[in-house]
């Protein structure tokens, strides 16, 4: 018995591969540039079948494309052209591996980032004439007893009720790119932190 041709055209498109893009083509070479593979696996090797260095790139394009939490990217991989492009099988992009590459690259974080900062610097001449500082927090729900950073301190949520985190950061003065950053425990103050912040803007311009 034959095929009508609407069964026939069914049967075609049902057996198309269909590859989500998106801003992938002008996001890998600006991953490419600054390096990120190379730098993590240069700080933390690892012995993983698919390094450190390609799941920690896979992971940017995803914040920057379609952020998933970390038992979805996975799903999400599998229908990007990206499984191809960095040779990467989706089976290889669950959870608990992406997590492995979280914590082992956790005590490399400063120095991966800084080395980052100054490839960025150095490879899109990023004007330096002028740096902005400033604080900002993040409110947390729960009680985080046993955290030494998760704590109580001026809340610019308007949140006294709540413990909080602070992020000190530093950007361009052109286009707001963000050149160094520390994590501080809510209760710090404003005004303890300028000293210390300069000496971290001034372990990466002094690399430049």
């Amino acid at each position: 018995m034959g095929f009508s041709q609407a069964e026939r055209f069914e049967q075609y498109v049902n057996n198309q591969l269909s590859k989500w893009i998106g801003a992938t083509p002008m996001l890998m070479p600006i991953c490419q540039r600054l390096r990120i593979a190379d730098t993590v696996n240069s700080h933390c090797p690892g012995k993983e079948e698919v390094s450190h260095g390609k799941i920690v790139t896979a992971l940017t394009l995803n914040r920057l494309l379609s952020p998933r939490p970390l038992y979805k990217v996975g799903e999400w991989w599998g229908g990007t052209i990206l499984e191809d492009a960095l040779e990467i099988d989706v089976e290889q992009m669950y959870d608990n591996r992406l997590g492995r590459t979280l914590d082992d690259i956790q005590p490399h974080l400063a120095a991966i980032w800084q080395d980052i900062v100054v490839q960025a610097i150095l490879e899109y001449d990023i004007d330096l004439r002028f740096l902005h500082y400033d604080i900002t927090s993040i409110y947390f729900e729960g009680e985080y007893e046993g955290s030494d950073t998760i704590d109580y301190g001026y809340s610019r949520d308007h949140r006294p009720d709540a413990k909080q985190v602070n992020l000190g950061i530093d950007v361009t003065g052109k286009g707001g790119i963000p050149l160094a950053y520390r994590v501080l425990a809510g209760r710090t103050a404003d005004r303890t932190t300028p000293l210390e912040n300069m000496k971290a803007v001034q372990r990466v311009l002094g690399r430049v």
